[in-house]
């Protein structure tokens, strides 16, 4: 059995200024829900019939163009619990979105920062 997550670093290739937009504005106006993000320790997945080999932390870089970006962001759960609560709220979350961004892509592609975390299990 392999588990694996790839999520968003909230960081921009060559930019680190765009680290900060994304921690110091983008999380405060919409936070991230709360989740349980424990990791499955080896003695859990024993119980389970498995048991945890090996795990590992990568990285992967993505290029979007901002209209692609946006787009992204409007699928993660900071903004789809927004959402859930007030449909109509969608191009407004989007205009804000472009607005901030705007200068960080500038008319072009930029590349962000993706990863995550691999876990192996073999059934024992």
């Amino acid at each position: 059995l392999i588990i694996y997550d790839n999520y968003f670093f909230g960081q921009m290739k060559y930019n680190d200024d765009f680290g900060n937009w994304y921690s110091n504005i983008f999380l405060k106006q919409y936070p991230r829900p709360p989740r349980n993000d424990s990791p499955i320790t080896n003695t859990e997945s024993m119980r389970y019939g498995f048991d945890l080999v090996k795990d590992e932390r990568y990285t992967n870089e993505v290029e979007f163009s901002l209209d692609e970006f946006v787009d992204y962001l409007i699928t993660l759960t900071n903004i789809t619990t927004v959402l859930e609560k007030n449909p109509n709220k969608l191009s407004e979350i989007k205009n804000w979105l472009r607005g901030e961004l705007a200068k960080y892509f500038q008319n072009s592609r930029k590349i962000l920062i993706f990863g995550g975390y691999i876990w192996y299990f073999f059934s024992i």
